[in-house]
């Protein structure tokens, strides 16, 4: 916080140390706990897939996915 109240960035890594919450989430979290401006997210894909899209070159992207079908497919 000293850092920010000084205005100068801060840039958040790492997990909460809970199952099923992605460092993502925790980054998001802190920012939103800090009262962050912008959260920024840099990745190697340009949405989520069934399946590695890097790995799998038959991999199918969502258009769309809703919570419920998150969990039917466990």
């Amino acid at each position: 916080m000293r850092h920010l109240e000084k205005g100068e960035n801060s840039h958040i890594a790492a997990g909460t140390g809970n199952p099923f919450f992605t460092t993502d989430t925790a980054a998001t979290l802190r920012a939103l706990q800090m009262g962050a401006d912008i959260i920024m997210k840099a990745t190697k894909v340009d949405g989520i897939y069934d399946k590695d899209p890097v790995k799998n070159k038959d991999a199918s992207k969502f258009s769309e996915l809703t919570y419920m079908e998150i969990l039917k497919r466990d």
